[in-house]
């Protein structure tokens, strides 16, 4: 199976101009789209890309990687619906849904199902996990997760999620920081600090950016905390660039000139020391052979 990288928007999003340039259109095709980059949050359009593949008539099997937003999307609209688009689904327990540790959810549409399915002899049983076993705890954990937040607590905590993440992103471009958002996210982003801070807060950080993620156990006083320091950090970082460029550089041509001046007067004073001790040599040699020797 060949693996073909599509580029994406400055935002983080696919290239859906370069995904009809580049998909094979006489072949059939096993499409990824992201809903919720790792870094930036950013949500492939479902819709635009089906929009694609049926212009030009390519047999599709369409997967959601929705490790963060795959929970928190179909609250808001139904584009990640089996009845629409998507032929499968992935989403993590342990990131908005909560559980104490790594887990995920593989969901599939059940025609696919057959084509996994083992039949386990010596548990008179099918098997139809990809690995062939899985973490009893997990189902049961995301059962009870589910359970007691019910769909109504976690339609309440993305709502709150997605405003916090707003507002914290207009709090810092209030204070200068050129922070933004995606459309639909709950990822803000934001110029990276320095080394420290991201140690400290242990901020997701790559390149030039970095990002917090407004999870339901992120308050509005930890956000105010978090941005106190980080605008002490850009304060500090900004005294410390200033004081850089207070140094004074010499240009190459004046350092040139000025070592060949220093060059030209070592060597006159060379020659006059020359000069005056092969005079005084001599003077002494004439006194002494004139008048001292005899």
């Amino acid at each position: 199976m060949d693996v073909v990288k599509i580029p994406t928007t400055p935002n983080g999003e696919m290239d859906y101009v370069e995904f009809e340039n580049i998909i094979d259109k006489n072949r059939p095709a096993i499409i990824n789209a992201n809903i919720g980059t790792t870094m930036k949050g950013a949500v492939d359009d479902v819709d635009k890309i089906v929009e694609v593949l049926k212009k030009h008539k390519v047999k599709y099997h369409l997967h959601a990687d929705g490790a963060l937003m795959g929970f928190v999307l179909p609250f808001l609209y139904n584009d990640l619906s089996f009845s629409r688009y998507i032929h499968s689904i992935s989403i993590s327990g342990h990131k908005f849904l909560g559980v104490p540790f790594p887990c995920g959810i593989f969901m599939v549409e059940k025609k696919f199902k057959e084509y996994i399915v083992q039949k386990v002899e010596y548990i008179s049983s099918l098997d139809a996990t990809i690995m062939g076993s899985r973490n009893g705890h997990a189902p049961l954990f995301i059962h009870s997760c589910i359970s007691k937040k019910g769909m109504d607590g976690f339609r309440e905590d993305i709502y709150q999620c997605l405003y916090r993440a707003q507002w914290f992103t207009n709090l810092m471009k209030s204070k200068g920081i050129d922070a933004w958002i995606n459309h639909y996210s709950i990822t803000v982003i934001f110029p990276r600090p320095s080394d420290e801070l991201i140690k400290k807060w242990a901020l997701a950080t790559e390149n030039e950016i970095s990002h917090v993620i407004v999870m339901p156990h992120v308050t509005k006083k930890l956000l105010y905390e978090f941005l106190d320091e980080y605008m002490v950090d850009k304060e500090s970082n900004k005294i410390e660039n200033e004081e850089d460029t207070n140094i004074e550089y010499i240009d190459n041509n004046e350092l040139s000139a000025t070592s060949n001046e220093i060059i030209t007067k070592k060597n006159y004073y060379n020659n006059m020391f020359h000069n005056i001790s092969t005079i005084g040599l001599g003077i002494i040699s004439f006194i002494y052979f004139k008048f001292i020797k005899h």
